[in-house]
């Protein structure tokens, strides 16, 4: 929205950081939301980070894994938490996959961001900087992910030759 946008690039010319916080909610079961968010969308928003209430609530039960209830059921999750405490170690959710998908997304980003900064530099691959840069411009937030890692990865490769 073009007033966020604003708000957004005044605080960057302050010298300021903006981070997304708790949205959605860390124990809600939509992978393929947190991976966007996380990722692509943080980056296409304009945002520097994010932040979730607890990676593991306070109040998140033990899941004893000989429960009828997980026997029977699967394991019951809670609202606040990416991942439940299990008796013998952490137990992960989808919602933490697709966290860590984001986050790693926002990784192959970085990377690229690097070797195209470097090509710049040198003056190396100045047609595939100014492909890849426009090819990132024009990105849709509704791109399929893992077309846009393999395709990060594959002009990251290029560009570090």
């Amino acid at each position: 929205m073009p007033h966020y946008q604003r708000s957004i690039r005044g605080a960057h010319q302050h010298g300021n950081k903006i981070f997304s916080y708790f949205d959605p909610q860390g124990g809600m079961q939509v992978p393929e939301q947190h991976r966007r968010h996380r990722g692509l969308g943080l980056w296409k928003a304009g945002l520097d980070g994010t932040m979730t209430w607890a990676y593991i609530h306070i109040y998140t039960r033990t899941a004893w894994l000989d429960a009828p209830s997980i026997k029977d059921h699967g394991i019951s999750w809670s609202q606040n938490a990416f991942v439940l405490r299990g008796p013998q170690g952490v137990l992960d959710t989808l919602s933490w996959e697709g966290y860590r998908e984001g986050y790693d997304d926002a990784r192959y980003l970085a990377t690229l961001e690097d070797a195209l900064n470097q090509a710049e530099t040198t003056g190396k691959h100045t047609i595939l900087v100014a492909r890849t840069r426009r090819w990132l411009d024009n990105l849709s937030v509704h791109t399929d992910l893992d077309d846009w890692r393999f395709e990060m990865a594959r002009r990251t490769t290029a560009l570090l030759r």
